[in-house]
């Protein structure tokens, strides 16, 4: 991961290094034939968040619009 935290320097990437992570490894959901599930450890430590993630019912990122 330093390898890529150095390149991502070198390119004036860091930032959008630290979004991926952030999005993916700490608080990633996956959208599987079975339904969303998640994969994030940031999330998977909140039992409260992992709920309300699998759980509401507003829509979600995967291509549904929320007016709200």
């Amino acid at each position: 991961m330093a390898a890529a935290g150095s390149g991502a320097m070198q390119l004036g990437q860091l930032a959008n290094l630290a979004r991926l992570y952030w999005y993916t490894v700490e608080f990633g959901l996956l959208q599987t034939p079975q339904g969303v599930r998640i994969y994030g450890a940031g999330i998977v430590s909140s039992r409260t968040e992992s709920i309300f993630a699998l759980d509401d019912p507003r829509p979600t990122a995967w291509g549904s619009t929320w007016n709200g």
